[in-house]
């Protein structure tokens, strides 16, 4: 398993997790994008919480998940068509 060191040496397990929840999702046969639209599609009532979570709190001033995600998307030179 591929492991990250993390800026104070130890293993970043935030990472390592991640790479853990790839290989599952390649195991299954499903991508990424396969994941994020079945958590997103409003007719997948047991997602709504993990909704809730991407979208963020209105009333909070800081940018909730799926805004920095866009950014991400939206600053990436391969988006630009």
């Amino acid at each position: 398993m591929l492991k990250t060191q993390s800026t104070s040496g130890g293993v970043d397990k935030q990472t390592e997790h991640i790479i853990q929840v790839l290989a599952i999702l390649q195991d299954g046969r499903m991508s990424f994008l396969d994941l994020i639209l079945k958590v997103m599609d409003p007719s997948e009532g047991q997602f709504a919480m993990y909704r809730d979570h991407m979208y963020g709190n209105p009333s909070d001033l800081t940018p909730g998940k799926l805004e920095k995600l866009l950014d991400l998307i939206c600053n990436d030179p391969r988006s630009q068509v």
